[in-house]
């Protein structure tokens, strides 16, 4: 007789924490957009256009962007950590978004170099790819240590706190903080060293959407180490909280990636329909 399977019920307050802060990022990126194209909109004298490209421009130098940000991006990384501890193939789950990088990468490749012909689109070490990596890293080490200890969980804790404790202070001492890299004109680091763009913010690195592992590896493997002790039996800690209420948000913090990837496509498209319609060219 064949048993039923028990569908796994998702933790609740996971996918809405993930989706408050995937939801900021992409306003984050979509202020960036039509910011970009200020001029093109600015020239159609078009007043709800030009508002567009105001707000993005007023956003992108906010204060409030200066606040929100570096927090909203380690609440995204936390998560991620949190989340990926309850994976069961971490490896297959890098694989899988290690390809939707690379298609970026050569999406914004082309784009830059044979249809645009203009700088500034080009990812070459974006968020997807800096979540593959992390992922990466996470389920070698991982991998390891629970082979070494016999699969005991607390001390896979114990070493992605003290890995999450050194990255978080390796950054302090050696990369640009988030707030840092949130103004307009960073002050990019210069170093003859280039596979350290990997690790930290390197100006030669430097393209559209570049996230390098640090800070955000340690955010991930704090949160990974909070997994084993905040959700012991993988449960909800609120479940008298769940219901239909929070469905609009947790939905994108489920498919968080996903949402990432096609609202940057979506909104880039948005706006260079607009300026083909009115410049017959696709450029900002």
């Amino acid at each position: 007789m064949k048993t039923k399977k028990v569908k796994k019920s998702r933790i609740w307050e996971l996918d809405f924490l993930r989706g408050i802060a995937i939801l900021l990022v992409v306003y984050d990126h979509i202020m960036l957009t039509f910011g970009n194209f200020a001029h093109t909109f600015e020239a159609t004298g078009r007043e709800s256009l030009i508002n567009l490209s105001l707000k993005g421009l007023k956003y992108w130098t906010s204060d409030i962007r200066l606040f929100w940000r570096p927090f909203f991006l380690f609440l995204f990384f936390f998560i991620a950590g949190i989340c990926t501890a309850f994976s069961r193939n971490n490896f297959k789950r890098a694989f899988k978004i290690g390809l939707a990088a690379v298609a970026v990468s050569a999406g914004t490749f082309i784009l830059e170099n044979f249809i645009l012909q203009e700088s500034g689109y080009f990812v070459m070490f974006g968020i997807l790819h800096c979540m593959t990596a992390i992922i990466l890293i996470y389920a070698i080490v991982s991998t390891i240590v629970k082979y070494a200890s016999k699969n005991n969980k607390y001390i896979l804790a114990a070493v992605c706190s003290i890995l999450g404790v050194v990255a978080v202070i390796m950054d302090k001492l050696y990369n640009l903080s988030v707030t840092e890299i949130t103004l307009s004109s960073p002050p990019y680091i210069d170093t003859p060293h280039q596979w350290l763009g990997l690790f930290i913010y390197v100006e030669s690195w430097w393209t559209a959407d570049y996230f390098p592992t640090l800070p955000f590896i340690g955010y991930f493997f704090l949160g990974a180490a909070t997994s084993v002790f905040a959700y012991p039996n993988r449960q909800s800690l609120l479940p008298k909280l769940d219901g239909k209420w929070h469905t609009p948000i947790s939905f994108f913090g489920k498919y968080s990636l996903t949402v990432y990837f096609a609202s940057q496509i979506l909104a880039s498209l948005a706006c260079f329909l607009i300026a083909y319609s009115i410049t017959g060219s696709f450029s900002m």
